[in-house]
């Protein structure tokens, strides 16, 4: 199973309001390709808080019932659309569910799920304190056969030193099994280095994967053997771009899944070359579509099957 730790929130776009946020647009994603996925975060007991947990049963995410009745409000975001597609977003966030998160409550939950071979952390979550320093001091010391995986997917307008996030990123590197960032995470990380001596900091912590993501320009992957592979972008409409990242990702752990890299005799597994680049394509072409739909809507198996 693949637990994705952090927010739910609802996109208000041109007055509607979409489910979103990024750990559940990814778990989500992930379901929807056929992956068993579990989301772990606190969700509100209000209108928004209802829509959230009927979204999860919708799409057959595994989440805990007892974190369901928060008495904080949902966060949101205000999201605006650029001429390209681009999403730009204003959040509400404060005292809001999602940071209501506990380290026994986040503890005592994960542990009653025996299956778990991975777990996703990353965005807002991550970003803000307290919940960020209780999401790293817990994955530093789960077991080290769960494989753990990061989406910085950074996000401006918080009242944050963004070289703490970064500094924070990098000592989760060196426990993570993959990093997938996009070329404007790395600008808003590491405005004064140019993207190469950003990546370094990256594959310096000794990360056996980092996964760039360029926009219209595909996306690179890197291992720490030194071999780079490159995936050129899918040309096609663009409604926007809410929940590309995150669908990317979640195709990407779905499909590592599918390899059984996240089994916990499989701890050392390497990726060939193979592998990661049908991973790519695949996971690229389940963003894609999600880019011709409105808010984040992946695909779903029946119109995306990954094959090694």
């Amino acid at each position: 199973m693949i637990m994705m730790i952090g927010e739910a929130l609802m996109d208000i776009k041109e007055g509607k309001a979409y489910v979103g946020g990024s750990s559940l647009n990814s778990a989500v994603a992930a379901s929807r390709l056929g992956g068993e996925s579990f989301y772990m975060g606190k969700i509100s007991e209000d209108d928004f808080g209802k829509q959230i947990v009927n979204h999860l049963v919708d799409n057959f995410v595994f989440f805990e019932p007892e974190f369901c009745n928060a008495k904080e409000k949902t966060m949101y975001a205000e999201t605006t659309i650029s001429k390209e597609g681009n999403a730009e977003y204003e959040f509400v966030y404060k005292n809001t569910a999602t940071f209501s998160l506990s380290k026994e409550e986040l503890e005592k939950y994960f542990y009653e799920n025996k299956e778990v071979g991975c777990v996703v952390i990353g965005s807002i979550s991550l970003m803000l304190d307290p919940l960020g320093e209780v999401i790293e001091n817990f994955v530093v010391n789960m077991d080290e056969k769960i494989k753990l995986v990061i989406d910085p997917n950074v996000r401006t307008g918080f009242d944050i030193d963004m070289k703490d996030y970064r500094s924070r990123l990098l000592r989760l590197s060196k426990r993570s099994n993959l990093v997938k960032l996009s070329e404007e995470d790395l600008s808003l990380l590491f405005p004064e280095f140019t993207k190469e001596e950003a990546i370094q900091q990256f594959m310096d912590t000794g990360l056996d994967n980092l996964i760039i993501t360029l926009g219209a320009s595909g996306s690179t992957w890197l291992t720490n053997n030194g071999k780079t592979y490159i995936q050129e972008a899918i040309k096609g409409k663009v409604v926007d771009t809410i929940g590309c990242g995150d669908t990317f990702l979640g195709a990407v752990v779905t499909a590592l899944d599918k390899i059984d890299y996240f089994r916990p005799e499989r701890k050392n597994m390497k990726l060939d070359g193979h592998s990661i680049k049908q991973i790519l394509n695949y996971a690229t072409k389940a963003a894609s579509y999600n880019c011709t739909k409105s808010g984040c809507n992946p695909p779903n198996e029946k119109d995306l099957k990954f094959e090694i």
